[in-house]
């Protein structure tokens, strides 16, 4: 009997520093951050259409914007058309 109070008051004692971390926020902490790859200066534009019906793919708008040097951006203009058809008949 008295062995297996011992263990259990090893058990507790060695989870006292897991448990300290894991409520202090050491452990797994979340940090922010900018999310711009080229800089703190960076630009992003994203124009998003939501339309349904024939013509609904007719408006184009293909932009992308970095400060500083131009030619890191692909920025080939070219369309592509998705076509949506149904799964189930």
């Amino acid at each position: 009997m008295a062995r297996i109070r011992t263990a259990r008051f090893v058990a507790a004692a060695a989870s006292v520093p897991l448990a300290f971390a894991l409520m202090s926020g050491a452990a797994g902490a979340a940090t922010a951050d900018t999310g711009s790859i080229a800089g703190n200066g960076s630009n992003s534009i994203a124009n998003t259409q939501g339309a349904q019906g024939n013509g609904a793919n007719t408006n184009q708008a293909n932009n992308a914007n970095v400060n500083g040097n131009g030619n890191v951006v692909d920025q080939d203009n070219t369309s592509t058309n998705v076509t949506f058809t149904n799964v189930w008949w």
